[in-house]
């Protein structure tokens, strides 16, 4: 039998474990739980999960599934889809739901705790078996990319426990690969649902590097002798965003002359300098053909200025940044940015230290820690406005936007009511101006998909529209 051994990086949590890192969880949903629509190479959905769809493209949209089966044996039905989309406006466990669906008429009503019944929401209504009608509260005319991303999966209720989102024994779904054994030692096994020729008919997840041999490496993974002469893949368009934002209950991220100060100290040409993985970001806003791109915002004399005006008592106990990973044990890759960030924060006058931080989203503890945070957030090319929704009070990353008026969630509610996508990146664009304006974050890279792959092994990773996440399930082997 043809096995595909995958090594995603150091991390303590199971792939599809809601904390690991969102690169990891996309590859597991999308051959797990199987993508809802797939994308075109232009970024325009095309038939996943779900069929078919009607719409008038303003507010009504009717969606059809597919004949395909859970791996309990159950068809998917219209109602499932209902289901997976609710289960995140009343569940307290973290998800990204509301990121995806808020704009669905009467969906922000539902209450935490409350249980799913079917027609609960007024926008949501289950008209047979295979089709759900969606009404929106606003029109959206990009509304069908949220099912191209693989973090609001399909799934059955049947298989859950109460809290809706942790499973019975082990994660079900409708992809092409499904999990046969429980995850332990670091690994998960997964096996082809319909052998294809040419196609593994096992996959290994593996994130704790134990395993003898591998033919697929994720990230800044460091390769050994054995894999010296795999084969570097790049995607096309960035994945994520790396950034410093600002944890919004520490006094010093309450200045904004601290921020400033952040926003203009890093030069982004020199941090991303011979880093292949990454280019400059000058603002939010991911342009990935470089058309009208901003000036860098590093300025030296302006960073110094700024901090001078910070009083002295709020940097009394130092600046600690937080960066994602299960611990300090720092690829080379990191290892390099970390001390390029530090000698450019030492350059005006300010002494950072830098930890690891393993969680992923910012809980009381991690808040009390750190000041900052470098973290890289996911961007989606089809809809701008995903990295946005980030920083807005309906994400479970809220608390690392630093200002506590309700001028950004204006402002991010006028994206979302724009009524063609014209409007709606002009009011990306005012988005970004205020984010500049008020130093909310401090963009400083895009962040591309990098990939070692053995060539002996693996003939193409296939077709992969979406450059956040690898789709296992197109991996051709030779």
């Amino acid at each position: 039998m043809n096995e595909l051994n995958v090594y995603t990086g150091n991390d303590s949590f199971a792939p599809y474990d809601f904390e690991i890192q969102s690169s990891v969880l996309g590859v597991f949903n999308s051959t797990v739980y199987g993508l809802l629509l797939n994308s075109t190479d232009d970024q325009e959905p095309s038939p996943g999960l779900i069929s078919g769809w009607e719409s008038d493209f303003q507010k009504k949209y009717i969606l059809t599934l597919s004949k395909a089966k859970f791996h309990n044996g159950r068809e998917i039905t219209a109602r499932d889809l209902e289901f997976s989309i609710i289960r995140g406006f009343v569940s307290s466990s973290l998800n990204y739901n509301r990121i995806h669906f808020s704009d669905i008429n009467g969906i922000t009503d539902l209450k935490i705790g409350m249980k799913y019944k079917s027609g609960m929401v007024s926008g949501l209504k289950v008209l047979n078996e295979k089709q759900l009608e969606i009404e929106l509260s606003n029109v959206n005319p990009i509304f069908l990319s949220n099912f191209t991303m693989p973090f609001v999966p399909l799934v059955p209720e049947e298989e859950l426990k109460d809290d809706y989102f942790t499973w019975k024994r082990w994660p079900i779904g409708a992809g092409a690969y499904k999990v046969d054994a429980d995850y332990q030692d670091h690994r998960l096994r997964l096996v082809a649902v319909k052998p294809v020729a040419e196609r593994p008919d096992i996959i290994v997840i593996d994130n704790a590097r134990k395993m003898d041999k591998y033919d697929l490496l994720f990230d800044e993974v460091a390769a050994s002798d054995k894999e010296k002469d795999f084969e570097k893949v790049l995607s096309k368009y960035p994945v994520s965003l790396v950034s410093i934002t600002f944890y919004r209950d520490n006094p010093l991220n309450q200045d904004l002359n601290f921020r400033k100060a952040v926003y203009h100290a890093i030069d982004r040409d020199a941090l991303s300098l011979n880093m292949e993985q990454f280019k400059p970001a000058y603002e939010m806003m991911v342009r990935p053909h470089d058309d009208l791109k901003p000036k860098n915002p590093f300025n030296m004399t302006l960073a110094k200025s700024y901090l001078s005006k910070v009083p002295h008592h709020l940097l009394k106990d130092g600046v600690k940044i937080g960066i994602y990973a299960t611990d300090d044990h720092w690829t080379p890759v990191m290892q390099e940015r970390i001390s390029r960030m530090t000698n450019q924060f030492k350059e005006i006058g300010l002494e950072v230290t830098f930890e690891a931080n393993p969680e992923k989203f910012p809980i009381p503890e991690v808040v009390k820690k750190f000041t900052l945070r470098m973290f890289s957030k996911v961007v989606d090319l089809a809809d701008p406005a995903v990295s946005y929704g980030a920083m807005s009070s309906r994400s479970p990353y809220r608390n690392e936007n630093p200002i506590n008026d309700d001028s950004y969630d204006l402002a991010y509610e006028k994206t979302l009511k724009a009524t063609d996508l014209k409007t709606r990146l002009s009011a990306i664009e005012e988005l970004s101006a205020l984010i500049e304006e008020r130093a909310i974050v401090s963009p400083l890279m895009q962040k591309y998909a990098y990939y070692r792959m053995n060539p002996a092994k693996i003939k193409t990773i296939g077709n992969q529209p979406k450059p956040l996440f690898l789709d296992l399930s197109k991996i051709e082997l030779k």
